[in-house]
């Protein structure tokens, strides 16, 4: 990652010849020890690669800018909710194929909100709405992506937690005493076993949701594209969605997936 913009590679075996020119270089207490920075000849990038394909659909990714602050207040929810169908009605009249609303878009549990979820399922037969919120199967909670296609919604849950973020990966006795003296008793959210693969009229997508966007165990497959939604507000104003952006970058080249990222207090992009 570190190397993504410059003259030398990204593979592994090229990092590695790169730290082998400049251990010798430290080591070697001779004049001729420059000689060993010739070692990273074998790491410079003589080619370019070449963009990878799109798919056949055209994808508008919403610009939300919702403060963390506000993001859960209840006196705001209503704004923030005809904010976001302001944007797919937007999409709409540019006649977009798919719209993709950032992580936690809907602060609140779609699948329990009957007139949200009406408005989506009329909404996704003139377009494919994809947009993050939480979902409640009767017992756990889970950060998930909705995926509204032709009046029917598939749903992707996320698979690698944030660590004392999501979920606290210690013993339950332990994280349940966290989790009640630090979150208002509030429960973990609940994994995923495998990445969802969503079909979009012929085109096949791997959903992610921010931290786990830069994690390998999401890129299993080689994908060819990928929907990644974030909420950046947490780290608003901080280095993190620079870092972000990088580590996508790092893993579409090295995976060849095109990435379709929407970010909440970030920068949308299309890494390919």
């Amino acid at each position: 990652m570190a190397f993504i913009d410059s003259f030398f590679g990204i593979e592994k075996w090229q990092f590695g010849l790169i730290m082998i020119a400049l251990g010798l270089f430290i080591m070697i207490a001779h004049p001729l020890r420059y000689l060993t920075l010739a070692i990273m000849i074998g790491a410079l990038n003589f080619t370019h690669p070449a963009p990878l394909p799109l798919p056949k659909q055209s994808i508008y990714l919403a610009s939300l800018h919702t403060p963390q602050d506000k993001k859960w207040d209840e006196a705001y929810k209503e704004k923030s909710i005809q904010t976001n169908f302001n944007i797919i009605y937007d999409a709409i009249s540019q006649k977009y194929d798919i719209v993709v609303l950032s992580e936690s878009a809907f602060a609140l549990f779609i699948n329990r909100d009957e007139g949200i979820l009406k408005k989506l399922y009329a909404l996704s037969k003139e377009i494919t709405i994809v947009t993050g919120g939480l979902y409640f199967d009767g017992k756990n909670a889970y950060n998930s992506t909705y995926y509204f296609i032709d009046g029917h919604v598939q749903i992707a849950n996320k698979v690698v937690l944030v660590p004392f973020g999501e979920e606290i990966p210690l013993p339950k006795f332990i994280s349940k005493i966290i989790n009640d003296i630090v979150y208002d008793g509030a429960e973990d959210y609940i994994a995923a076993s495998k990445p969802s693969d969503i079909n979009i009229k012929g085109e096949v997508f791997r959903n992610a949701i921010c931290y786990e966007a830069t994690r390998s165990e999401l890129f299993v497959g080689n994908p060819p594209f990928m929907i990644a939604t974030s909420n950046n507000a947490w780290f608003t104003p901080s280095i993190e969605p620079t870092l972000q952006k990088l580590l996508l970058r790092y893993f579409s080249r090295i995976h060849k997936t095109v990435i379709y990222h929407s970010a909440n207090m970030g920068e949308n992009a299309l890494i390919r």
